[in-house]
């Protein structure tokens, strides 16, 4: 398996195995201006995964891909299935009301919202701004492709890594995450 099929694969099992898709805070996603009210009490609460748009998309994509690298069917339909993990689908967040963020995997930090900008800072990481859209008791989480592509753009790192990205992401404007409230 050559380095460019590694780092499909590596960087496929990434996107598919995370709770959360995060880019880096971009002009498209600019982090809210302050104001009094940025922990909205619709927003507080105990947050359930339950999906996204985006992990069928990726599977096709890497299947075409490995596919055109000479992978054999079942070893792509292999590599796929080892690349989904249970840990997607019993995802949990908990937006506190002072501010607070924790997960069930362990990471937590402090967030934000204003207007239907979400701002979350994990510990030792930089803030991470991306658009929401909340119903009574429903939130997804959404963050422009447009935003991945440009924080791997050659000036900001490696272009073999963005271009591994564009193949994945292919066909996709937004990668939205879903959650259903469990408790408030």
């Amino acid at each position: 398996m050559n380095r460019t099929t590694l780092a499909v694969l590596l960087l496929a099992t990434g996107l598919i195995g995370c709770e959360e898709v995060i880019s880096p805070t971009d002009p498209e996603q600019p982090e809210p201006p302050a104001t009094d009210d940025q922990v909205p009490a619709s927003l507080v609460g105990t947050w359930q995964y339950t999906g996204n748009n985006f992990l069928e998309v990726i599977i096709g994509n890497l299947g075409e891909y490995l596919s055109g690298e000479g992978v054999a069917d079942s070893t792509v339909a292999e590599i796929v299935q080892e690349s989904i993990t249970d840990e997607v689908v019993t995802t949990r967040m908990v937006l506190s009301a002072d501010g607070s963020y924790t997960d069930l995997e362990g990471n937590s930090g402090t967030w934000k919202a204003v207007s239907d900008r979400i701002t979350l800072t994990f510990q030792g990481d930089i803030p991470v701004t991306m658009r929401y859209e909340i119903s009574t008791d429903r939130l997804t989480l959404i963050t422009s492709v447009a935003s991945i592509t440009q924080a791997l753009t050659p000036e900001q790192g490696d272009a073999e890594l963005a271009a591994i990205a564009a193949l994945l992401l292919k066909g996709l404007d937004d990668l939205r995450v879903y959650f259903v409230r469990v408790e408030t």
